[in-house]
């Protein structure tokens, strides 16, 4: 059966064996400087959220099961879902109830007391066609006693055509993302196993 893109988390990840990873915010600003020495700094774009995957050593036959699905991902067409491993949270969703200033937004339908913290990733769908948002918080915010938080600040910006009411994954928030061209780095074989096969990886909005 042909593949769907994107990927499902269970598409991309089941099998994948990550030995280490990188996840992060893109810079989205060109700067210049004064005479004065003083550097200025405009923005060009939207800030997107990027990463390298690598995987560990492999016996050659699992190894190549593998790679097959990777390669596939360097497809002109081929997108993927990916999420921030090392920072999966136990409360499944919650949801959008206001957002004001394109940076700031406010959550309801927690538990009461319940904690959203610095660091902590946050994803909802937004606009039509629908496009998926990842943002993280840059403080800790606690639920009052009708599960609504305060505002609270996130990066990236929140995008245009945001509309509240929609369902915020916490649990494994997710951003579509493609395959950085020529950042793929093929296995190296050797005597029973395979090993360092990684690429690097980038937001899309589309």
């Amino acid at each position: 059966m042909a593949l769907t893109f994107p990927l499902s988390l269970s598409e991309f990840f089941g099998g994948l064996a990550l030995v280490s990873w990188t996840f992060d915010l893109t810079e989205a600003y060109e700067t210049s400087e004064t005479g004065g020495g003083e550097i200025l700094r405009s923005s060009y774009g939207p800030r997107l959220w990027e990463g390298t995957v690598s995987l560990r050593t492999r016996y050659h036959q699992d190894a190549e099961r593998i790679n097959a699905r990777v390669r596939s991902l360097f497809d002109a067409r081929a997108s993927f879902l990916i999420y921030p491993p090392h920072m999966a949270s136990l409360t499944p969703s919650a949801t959008l109830n206001a957002q004001r200033n394109g940076k700031e937004m406010r959550l309801g339908g927690l538990t009461a007391g319940e904690e959203i913290r610095q660091g902590q990733f946050l994803a909802f769908q937004y606009g039509s066609p629908a496009r998926q948002a990842l943002h993280q918080s840059v403080e800790d915010v606690t639920a009052d006693g009708t599960g609504l938080t305060p505002y609270f600040e996130v990066i990236p910006a929140i995008r245009p055509n945001t509309n509240t009411g929609a369902t915020v994954t916490l649990g494994k928030p997710v951003c579509k993302a493609i395959a950085i061209p020529g950042s793929y780095s093929p296995a190296s074989h050797r005597p029973l196993v395979s090993s360092g096969v990684s690429f690097g990886w980038r937001q899309t909005l589309r």
